[in-house]
């Protein structure tokens, strides 16, 4: 049975047919912009980025290495039906290396890239505070517990722009964008804590159910359904 399941549906038929977390093929390019940032807007910002695309007959065989690193895994991946954006983190090392590479020769030539890269860090800033008052009118679930997270969201954002915008440097610049993206990092994190917990239902079956009762999750199993009922749960299909 362990085989069948772990091996067969989980690998081989989760990549070659499965209707779950069905994903276009394109699904992880964005996944890796996402990642990078905001390194991967500066890149977009750096002038000459890409004819240094077009001169790839003259790329070292480091730079090859990379390239083809993370082009097998995001390629065989996005050929999978099945896709979660956990599945190309082995690839984000290289992409890492390539993108810090770049801003190495950028910090180099003193390039203004903290008065380039502050203002789109104060729009998307600007945008999460609007969305934290509109998140306040519209039905949804939780849509108090996301206003705070989104006003926290944009303010962090628009200091850190609005300080690398001021600041001369380019490295010290770079080192306030890190900073500022770690810290909205942090507020994702804490409110992805918050829309997808699964602590409320699981308290509240494990007041209701029965002793006899049995727990049966369908189709997607729910780490925090058994954590919380502290009980076995069942998964169906």
């Amino acid at each position: 049975e362990f085989p069948d399941f772990f091996i067969m549906d989980q690998h081989v038929r989760r990549f070659l047919s499965t209707g779950e977390h069905h994903q276009p093929i394109w699904f992880f390019l964005p996944i890796v912009f996402a990642s990078l940032l905001p390194w991967s807007v500066a890149l977009l910002l750096v002038p000459g980025w890409s004819s240094a695309l077009r001169r790839f007959r003259d790329w070292s065989p480091l730079t090859w290495f990379c390239v083809a690193w993370a082009g097998v895994i995001i390629g065989f991946f996005s050929l999978s039906t099945s896709k979660l954006g956990t599945y190309i983190v082995p690839a984000l090392p290289p992409v890492a290396l390539l993108t810090a590479r770049a801003l190495r020769d950028v910090v180099a030539a003193d390039a203004p890239l903290g008065s380039r890269l502050g203002w789109p860090l104060q729009v998307l800033g600007g945008g999460m505070l609007i969305g934290g008052v509109v998140v306040l009118f519209l039905t949804i679930p939780l849509r108090l517990s996301l206003s705070p997270y989104l006003w926290a969201g944009g303010v962090v954002l628009l200091a850190g722009g609005w300080w690398m915008r001021r600041s001369r440097d380019t490295q010290r610049a770079l080192a306030i964008g890190m900073v500022s993206m770690l810290a909205l990092l942090s507020v994702v994190i804490s409110a992805r804590g918050v829309t997808r917990s699964y602590r409320e239902l699981g308290l509240a079956i494990r007041a209701h159910a029965g002793p006899d009762d049995q727990i049966l999750i369908y189709r997607h199993y729910v780490q925090g359904i058994p954590l919380y009922t502290e009980r076995r749960a069942v998964m169906g299909a």
